[in-house]
C-alpha cells in the first residue's frame, strides 16, 4: 500500500534551472535481432545487478549482466512459451522478477510468472 502525504502532491508545473537535458549512453547491447524486436520494457535488481528486459519477439525476458555498465552481456533467458504466447512485461520487488505472459488465446487470462531474482529459477 502506498501512503500518500497529501502536502507532498504537486498540481503545479514545478521549474527547473534547465533549458534541456543530454543522456550519453555508456554501453548496449543487441540481442541478434535487431529491427525484429527491441527491449521493450526493463527492470533492475540492484543486488546481483541484473537487468531484466522483455523481448516479446521471442517469448522470453532477456536476463543482462550489469556489473560492468559498459558492457551488458547476456546472462540468460527466461523463456515462458510454455504458459503463454508472449511475455508482456516484467518487474522486480525485493528478489522476486514478476513477468506478465500473455495467453495463447489473447482473450483468455494471462498469467504472472514469478522468478528468484538470485537463482533464475521459476517459482
Amino acid at each position: 500500500m502506498i501512503d500518500w502525504n497529501i502536502d507532498q502532491v504537486i498540481d503545479q508545473p514545478t521549474q527547473t534551472n534547465y533549458k534541456s537535458v543530454t543522456f550519453k549512453p555508456v554501453g548496449g547491447f543487441v540481442h541478434g535481432a535487431f529491427d525484429e524486436s527491441a527491449a521493450e520494457i526493463p527492470a533492475f535488481h540492484p543486488a546481483t545487478k541484473q537487468g531484466f528486459v522483455v523481448n516479446a519477439q521471442h517469448k522470453k525476458v532477456d536476463v543482462l549482466d550489469l556489473t560492468d555498465v559498459t558492457k551488458p552481456s547476456l546472462k540468460q533467458s527466461l523463456d515462458v512459451s510454455d504458459i503463454g504466447a508472449t511475455v508482456n512485461s516484467v518487474a522486480v520487488h525485493g528478489n522476486l522478477v514478476a513477468i506478465a505472459v500473455q495467453a495463447k488465446v489473447k482473450s483468455e487470462n494471462g498469467v504472472v510468472a514469478i522468478y528468484d531474482a538470485n537463482t533464475l529459477k521459476r517459482l
